[in-house]
């Protein structure tokens, strides 16, 4: 009996030894599809780095693909990357690109796709992971609303802030600015949301004008979904001393004491964690599936020296109640 016992535990240790070495064997590689490039924009920096990092540890081959700004480019270039062949699994992320991986995923059948920051569901060649973005964009309108509202030497007596954006598109008109407005309702619902398009992710310059402009007309702090337009953003903010809420990323280091806040998506923890679940056979295409605070995959950095030291203890109390009632 005892033997009995000792070869079934021995073969089951046997057998997710060798399943899980026979996985890892068979990747042959994994694609990372970038919509835009990596240099100069932290989502993408980190989605790279994480995918590399869960996958160096199995030994697996990665490559990098830059698809450039030109969003109709995009779906001929996922076309292109799955004919290869060469990729069990492309990855990519951007809210457009669920859409584009349905419609290659009819022409190549057998080809895997992971996206973060979309979302579809039903296709059991698809996995998408999206972030809770409502209530990030919460978070950064309640602090838009305390600081607009506050006595810092950068505020004035309009109930007016700043949103800068890149351009209108599904997340951002039924989530982003939703949620902002939200957030800024609970602090104050006569504050107004003074909105313009850059009219694309990169023109900094543009930003720049659109910042000033906005800032003669009374918004004291800004919210910027603009890509590396955003830096325009900054410069007029420190040149006329405003505030800026950064999105997605740590911020504050790029202009301490204009950027007094930051609410992030953990993308590198996220990529890692999809990829590692790859690996091991454990990643559920076909669903899409939501990622928020709670889970570990938002936060409102409140930790940062520079947040501390520019941001007054009234503020920070308020908002550290706000960010407790989201986990």
């Amino acid at each position: 009996m005892k033997k009995r016992v000792i070869l079934s535990i021995i073969t089951a240790i046997f057998i997710v030894f060798f399943s899980g070495c026979t996985q890892r064997e068979n990747i042959k590689g994994i694609a990372i599809f970038i919509p835009g490039v990596v240099a100069g924009s932290p989502i993408y920096e980190e989605l790279d780095s994480g995918v590399k990092a869960a996958a160096l540890e199995a030994n697996i081959p990665v490559k990098t693909i830059e698809g450039g700004f030109d969003a109709a480019t995009w779906p001929q270039q996922l076309k292109e990357l799955a004919a290869t062949g060469a990729y069990d699994l492309i990855v990519s992320s951007n809210p457009s690109i669920p859409e584009i991986m349905q419609d290659v995923s009819k022409e190549f059948p057998t080809q895997k796709f992971l996206c973060l920051d979309g979302k579809t569901e039903g296709n059991p060649n698809i996995y998408t992971a999206q972030y809770k973005q409502f209530d990030q964009a919460y978070l950064a309108g309640y602090m838009a609303g305390l600081v607009t509202l506050s006595n810092m030497p950068g505020a004035n007596t309009d109930k007016k802030v700043g949103f800068i954006i890149a351009y209108h598109y599904p997340v951002l008109d039924n989530t982003l600015i939703p949620g902002f407005r939200a957030g800024l309702d609970a602090v104050d619902p006569e504050i107004e949301i003074d909105l313009r398009i850059v009219g694309n992710w990169w023109d900094a310059t543009k930003a720049k004008e659109l910042t000033n402009i906005m800032i003669n007309e009374g918004s004291d702090v800004f919210l910027s979904i603009a890509g590396s337009a955003t830096q325009g953003v900054i410069t007029q903010c420190q040149d006329s001393r405003k505030y800026l809420i950064y999105f997605d990323t740590d911020g504050f280091e790029k202009a301490p004491g204009t950027i007094i806040a930051s609410t992030i998506i953990k993308q590198h923890k996220l990529s890692y964690k999809l990829i590692k679940d790859f690996i091991t056979g454990e990643l559920p295409f076909g669903k899409g599936e939501t990622f928020s605070l709670k889970d570990g995959y938002i936060d409102f950095i409140q930790d940062s020296p520079l947040y501390i030291e520019n941001v007054p203890v009234e503020i920070r109390t308020t908002m550290a109640k706000v960010v407790d009632e989201f986990k």
